[in-house]
């Protein structure tokens, strides 16, 4: 979920310099580009358990979870254009039922696995973790950079800075006892072959 976060999060951070820049005539666009991608941030998640669960021979969970989202999301998106007209309120229910769907899939995969609903919780929060603490980075940022008045491109550049290096630290502090069990794994190997 790292990379996943780490790659949402920088679009998210360039998006107003790339829109302002490249793909000006859809400027209008760019709330609901930041709601599509975190959308697709939470539906990365539920793709992985949702191949689980079809593994382990329960994708009528996943079908019924996308029947059902399909129906809320078609009647939210209704009602939401037929009210406000507005396109940045579908991408708002899209996301929001997008989260729903992941979080619906990813419990059942938990579940299969016999883990209690507390344990289910701590998961999840752990998936989504990186993402919410780049996405109150990214609000920081933005505030700060609100408050100097530095150009769309700088802001970017320095986001997208220093997000990458927290996700580094991050990764490299989660991931730091796997480098040191691969590293001690490929030196008994080799102490094996000689």
């Amino acid at each position: 979920s790292y990379i996943v976060a780490l790659t949402s999060c920088l679009l998210i951070a360039s998006l107003p310099f790339m829109y302002k820049t490249f793909f000006y005539k859809y400027l209008a666009g760019i709330k609901s580009a930041n709601f599509i991608i975190i959308g697709v941030f939470f539906i990365s998640l539920a793709t992985i358990t949702g191949n689980f669960l079809v593994a382990v021979n329960k994708q009528r969970v996943i079908i019924l979870a996308q029947a059902i989202g399909i129906i809320l999301m078609l009647t939210g998106n209704y009602f939401v254009i037929k009210f406000t007209n507005n396109i940045t309120g579908v991408a708002v229910v899209t996301a929001f039922l997008f989260s729903l769907y992941s979080i619906f899939i990813i419990s059942c995969a938990f579940r299969y696995v016999g883990d209690g609903y507390l344990e289910i919780f701590k998961s999840i929060f752990r998936l989504f973790l990186p993402f919410i603490l780049g996405g109150v980075i990214i609000i920081l940022l933005k505030l700060l950079f609100n408050i100097l008045n530095y150009s769309e491109f700088i802001m970017a550049f320095i986001s997208a800075l220093v997000i990458t290096l927290i996700f580094a630290a991050l990764f490299q502090a989660q991931y730091k006892g796997i480098f040191t069990t691969i590293k001690t794994l490929l030196n008994k190997k080799s102490e094996i072959v000689l």
